[in-house]
């Protein structure tokens, strides 16, 4: 039992007071949806994040806020007003504690910071813990050249990594509130945010934001302007059958080629959010059905990661690691095997059950090689001097500690 001073649960930030939760099951104090920028709304559509506007009063932060704008199994869920963190400490007086900002994973098509529920660790480690909301889909990564203002920001396209980015500001200005370090500050995320993580490490906006990586089952991925405003036509023409503007694609065409960029912008910017979502639905593994995360030359340098040879980076302590069962969830969604793990018979068809466990085996293997190995060999080739430690859990290797891999 923790028998220090108990922390006061309202706090004041730059931008006002805040009034949290006090955790009394685990000793711990949360602050959950916290604005960190002005909600990317309306006229703020594809730009990069605005500081958040002062408030009075106190402002009670005791529960989680809107996620970004997602489809969870074919149900619109979230909200284009998004841009929020969410914070646990113990609930004692300590001060310049360690800070561990984590993002969280989903293909960057979904997903939230409500996913991983940052108390206990922070307790155990005698932490703060920081979740970020940050925007996904069409909504984060969309770049169209009729969106262009000239603001090299806004007309990056990448706006999920740039409210990342000002998250991190945020945490910079105002986490000494909290009782944390500014000085002391791991960047980590899993699967899709670990790798804007190390695209976070790669921007050179993000220089002296955080002073240690944490890359778990996240790989170097980037993809190049064209493709992005490739897509973003893909999208445009889909919205345009959608909502009977063209009745095919030959009409959408058509009507991209014969309007100016204003009306093409002010038809984008009169769509709902729900729109874009289902019209990139689950993308799974395929990157190449949406890509993001662009090489922009701003927010992320050109020749992205190959980029490394041409900047010196920081040098900081980075983890980077996989799962021996990496790839059984993917496995288990396959089309050709979902129904027989949904309905438990995998364990009756061995020819089925073998090739199970061989997908998941190497698929596991080839995971391992993309987000550990191969990260770890750019990396180093830039910076010799980098300390990198590389992990593999084994959850579900053994029987006795956890289910077998194939029964779900």
């Amino acid at each position: 039992m923790n028998t220090k001073e108990k922390r006061d649960e309202t706090i004041t930030i730059a931008s006002g007071q805040l009034k949290g939760i006090r955790q009394t099951e685990i000793d711990a104090i949360a602050w959950l949806g916290i604005p960190y920028a002005l909600p990317p709304v309306d006229k703020l559509r594809w730009k990069a994040p605005r500081e958040v506007k002062p408030w009075t009063g106190i402002l009670p932060v005791r529960e989680f806020s809107n996620s970004s704008f997602q489809m969870i199994q074919g149900v619109p869920s979230g909200s284009e007003d998004c841009l929020y963190v969410n914070i646990w400490r113990p609930d004692h007086t300590d001060s310049g504690l360690p800070v561990f900002v984590f993002l969280h994973g989903g293909g960057n098509t979904n997903g939230s910071g409500s996913d991983f529920q940052g108390g206990q660790l922070a307790c155990e480690t005698n932490s703060i813990v920081i979740t970020v909301n940050y925007r996904l889909g069409a909504m984060g990564f969309f770049r169209h050249p009729a969106l262009r203002t000239g603001d090299p920001l806004d007309d990056s396209g990448n706006y999920g990594l740039l409210d990342i980015i000002h998250a991190l500001k945020w945490v910079q200005t105002n986490i000494v509130a909290f009782g944390g370090n500014p000085e002391n500050v791991t960047l980590a995320g899993h699967s899709a945010g670990a790798r804007n993580a190390l695209a976070a490490y790669l921007s050179p906006l993000s220089e002296g934001l955080f002073h240690k990586l944490c890359a778990m089952s996240g790989g170097l991925t980037t993809a190049t302007p064209e493709q992005g405003e490739a897509k973003a036509n893909d999208i445009l023409a889909s919205l345009l059958m959608e909502t009977g503007l063209a009745n095919n694609i030959e009409e959408a065409i058509d009507w991209i080629s014969t309007q100016s960029a204003a009306a093409i912008s002010d038809y984008l910017m009169g769509q709902k959010a729900i729109l874009f979502a289902a019209t990139i639905g689950e993308t799974g593994l395929r990157m190449a059905a949406f890509p993001h995360l662009f090489e922009d030359g701003t927010v992320i340098p050109r020749e992205g990661f190959e980029n490394l040879k041409h900047r010196i980076q920081p040098c900081m302590p980075i983890i980077l690691g996989s799962t021996a069962s990496e790839f059984s969830g993917f496995a288990s969604m396959d089309p050709y095997l979902l129904h027989q793990v949904q309905h438990g018979q995998l364990a009756e068809n061995a020819e089925q059950k073998k090739l199970y466990e061989a997908v998941v085996q190497y698929g596991s293997e080839l995971y391992a090689a993309f987000n550990v190995e191969q990260v770890a060999e750019k990396l180093i080739r830039s910076i010799p001097e980098l300390p990198i430690y590389a992990y593999r859990f084994g959850w579900g290797l053994h029987d006795a500690l956890s289910i077998p891999p194939f029964v779900l």
